[in-house]
């Protein structure tokens, strides 16, 4: 047992990304307390409350995961769970008995800088011994402070949102589901408004912020402007600072009027934003394109490139459509 302990924890603290995170963490407890079932949810704060993510699930036999960025129906309500909600509510462990199945299910509660992000449910047929109760305990543990590392390892210092490494794995892990769509047949005839797009967007004139204020005021814009972005995306559009000034967006499952309607709506929420009076005004500039099956890192970062640098060189303060552009022959 001591070994397979090893084993499971060399396994869970090899793994450099969330969502393997939590299938390893399945299958440790799947293999070492052996319940009916397990599930591991991710928390996200959404407008109509608290919603819950299956990342990982496993019955036994197979451990399942999430393929990439959640999409509106993963998505279901913690109202709609009551074990999760009463564990929340207490903050801690809870166990309660199915009156039909008969079956225990245990909620342990996962808590990132004093707020819910996660939790782990165990289906099993009877209550958890002493034991196996240390067993949950300790690797929940190694579970958490892993959890902590990788989430530290991947977050921007100064804006709070996820980083280049990140993206760069994100965007690998997006184009790898896209493509697996891309060759189902059925995925193909029912693609309209399912397209996943990519944006990248920067602050004008930031240099001029930067040169006459000081990067301190450049900092506080960049805070600021990473605020606006939350509010202005969905909490599924994946939100990466890419370096400096320019920050990059995964967006899935939806439209081009969509992707267009909320990045004009950031770049409203940022031009009317009461910034420092000594600076003024602050305005952004986007680019956008859709990311296909034949895109790899490097074209479908150029494609959404270069309608962002059309942006930049015709007046600025706007957002910009590579397939558009294309269209209207204004890129070759």
């Amino acid at each position: 047992m001591a070994n397979l302990i090893l084993k499971h924890i060399e396994d869970i603290t090899r793994q450099r990304d969330v969502n393997l995170l939590d299938s390893s963490i399945t299958r440790a407890l799947i293999q070492l307390i052996q319940p009916r079932f397990v599930r591991v949810f991710q928390l996200y704060n959404r407008e109509t409350g608290l919603a819950a993510v299956t990342t990982a699930w496993s019955d036994g036999d197979h451990v399942q995961s999430l393929a990439d960025i959640p999409t509106d129906s993963d998505f279901e309500a913690v109202e709609n769970l009551p074990g999760l909600k009463k564990c929340l509510e207490a903050a801690g462990a809870f166990s309660e008995r199915d009156s039909q199945t008969r079956a225990y299910h245990h909620w342990l509660p996962v808590y990132m800088r004093g707020s819910p992000y996660a939790s782990v449910e165990i289906v099993s047929e009877r209550q958890l011994t002493i034991s196996n109760r240390g067993m949950v305990e300790g690797i929940m543990g190694v579970y958490l402070n892993f959890l902590s590392l990788l989430e530290d390892s991947q977050r921007d210092g100064l804006t709070g949102l996820a980083n280049r490494k990140a993206f760069d794995r994100s965007l690998r892990r997006l184009l790898t589901t896209v493509a697996a769509q891309d060759a189902s047949e059925n995925e193909r005839r029912q693609a309209t408004g399912r397209e996943s797009w990519l944006a990248i967007i920067d602050v004008d004139h930031f240099k001029t912020v930067n040169d006459c204020h000081g990067h301190l005021m450049g900092d506080k814009v960049l805070i600021q402007l990473a605020d606006i972005m939350r509010r202005s995306f969905r909490v599924q559009d994946r939100i990466f600072r890419f370096g400096g000034d320019e920050f990059v967006i995964l967006i899935r499952q939806t439209d081009s009027r969509h992707v267009a309607t909320s990045l004009e709506r950031f770049r409203a929420n940022a031009e009317g934003h009461a910034f420092d009076s000594r600076i003024g005004r602050i305005t952004v500039s986007a680019g956008y394109a859709k990311i296909t099956s034949n895109d790899t890192p490097t074209t479908i970062i150029g494609h959404a490139d270069s309608s962002h640098y059309y942006a930049k060189k015709h007046g600025r303060n706007r957002v910009c459509s590579y397939d558009q552009l294309l269209a209207e022959r204004m890129l070759e």
